[in-house]
């Protein structure tokens, strides 16, 4: 039977209502629009329910308010089969934005940070996991504190409990030397103890500063430094121009916890590149990022070889591409929050 993974972070509700155009903000007015979208968004929203929707059990593990909005995510969430048992409430509001997508217009969001803002991974129960995934630390301040402290004991307690660890970043907004020094930096500590890391091409320049090229090579090239760094398993994605992996030694597997331990000679040392699937009517690739993370995830927690697993993982950011509903519009295509 597939073993249960957690997945933990950043979480909100997307209020997304039909507009043809942007209404005037002049007092008292009223415009007529067109009917709202109200979804789950953030990674623990697209990662889980791409999970869950592959069969997966999923638990979810975020912190929302006690309010209606968190009424509204988590029963959405436990519709599409995760569970939120894991949810904690703190004293501030749930997360939630408002996408403004009107006709001709780039989207833009006005967004509470809100109850994410105490998310520290302390309260993440691992009894019972194979597979712990927390996605986008940059949008988690409480678990940046003491230069990562939180994250890092977050880790060292999956690694001690035997649980596989997945790690995915979300873009830094506004990167400055001195950040991506500082990440730079968090990630060299940090990824001994992540067992698989699957960034996006984005979210490494960005918090590194370092530029990586679109290419086969470069997307691998950024993958093994990652593996240098101390991941067992590094997927760089990067859209339309697909995917690289490349992945560590035998002895490091055998560290990486229930998920990889089990895993065989076919994922060691390995280097391969795929391109992403191809998509006629692409809607948005929001989320896309999330859903590749986790195809992959459940491809390895299912058993499957590298190939298979780049293969589930480009068809699972495909589909996502493609299909509208369901879609959290906070996914690691880059929130404009910081």
């Amino acid at each position: 039977a597939m073993g249960l993974v957690g997945v933990a972070g950043h979480v909100c509700l997307d209020l997304i209502p039909q507009l043809g155009s942007i209404p005037s903000l002049s007092a008292g007015s009223l415009a007529r629009i067109g009917p709202m979208r109200i979804q789950p968004g953030g990674c623990v929203s697209n990662t889980g329910a791409t999970l869950a929707g592959l069969g997966t059990p999923v638990r979810a593990f975020a912190t929302v308010g006690d309010d209606l909005t968190a009424a509204i995510l988590r029963g959405q969430l436990d519709h599409l089969g995760l569970d939120t048992g894991g949810f904690q409430i703190a004293s501030s509001a749930t997360s939630y934005s408002i996408v403004v997508e009107a006709a001709g217009h780039d989207r833009t969001f006005w967004h509470h940070v809100g109850a994410n803002a105490e998310f520290s991974g302390a309260g993440v129960d691992l009894a019972g996991l194979d597979l712990l995934h927390l996605g986008y630390p940059s949008l988690l301040p409480a678990t940046l504190l003491d230069d990562g402290e939180p994250l890092h004991r977050l880790f060292r307690r999956a690694r001690a409990g035997n649980v596989t660890t997945s790690l995915d970043l979300a873009v830094v907004s506004d990167p400055t030397p001195a950040t991506c020094r500082w990440w730079s930096s968090l990630l060299a500590g940090l990824l001994p103890l992540v067992d698989v890391v699957t960034p996006s091409r984005d979210d490494l320049e960005s918090a590194t500063g370092r530029a990586i090229g679109s290419g086969p090579e470069a997307l691998c090239d950024a993958a093994g430094h990652l593996v240098e760094l101390g991941a067992a398993v590094a997927l760089v994605s990067d859209g339309a121009n697909g995917m690289g992996l490349v992945t560590g030694t035998a002895e490091r597997f055998a560290a990486g916890g229930i998920v990889l331990s089990r895993l065989g000679s076919a994922w060691f040392e390995q280097r391969s590149w795929t391109p992403a699937k191809r998509i006629d009517g692409a809607v948005s690739a929001t989320g896309a990022g999330d859903a590749a993370t986790a195809g992959f995830l459940h491809a390895l927690a299912a058993g499957f070889g590298p190939l298979a697993a780049m293969e589930l993982a480009t068809e699972t950011a495909a589909r996502r591409v493609a299909r509208r509903e369901r879609q959290g519009l906070s996914g690691s295509a880059g929130g404009p929050w910081p």
